[in-house]
């Protein structure tokens, strides 16, 4: 539970953490240069990190702790709810 890395927007700078567990093998140069390649194209070009999990028995039950899409904008949904209150 280490963040990897640091996201900055013009108005809040904060930590990024990885949904699962092991070993960062690949970072993705292009967004020193393009970091909104992260919006515009997040599975492609905007990649952030590729991690080498520790072992697949692990990675299996970390995944099941994941969000799927749908439940992640549902979420999201909700947050933005909270902070228009």
């Amino acid at each position: 539970m280490e963040p990897f890395g640091v996201a900055e927007t013009w108005m809040f700078m904060f930590d990024l953490y990885a949904p699962v567990s092991g070993k960062v093998v690949k970072v993705n140069e292009k967004l020193r240069e393009k970091p909104y390649l992260i919006n515009e194209d997040p599975y492609e070009e905007g990649w952030i990190i590729e991690i080498k999990p520790k072992n697949s028995l692990v990675l299996e039950e970390e995944l099941k702790t994941l969000l799927s899409s749908r439940e992640y904008n549902k979420w999201v949904s909700k947050l933005e709810g909270r902070l228009r209150e």
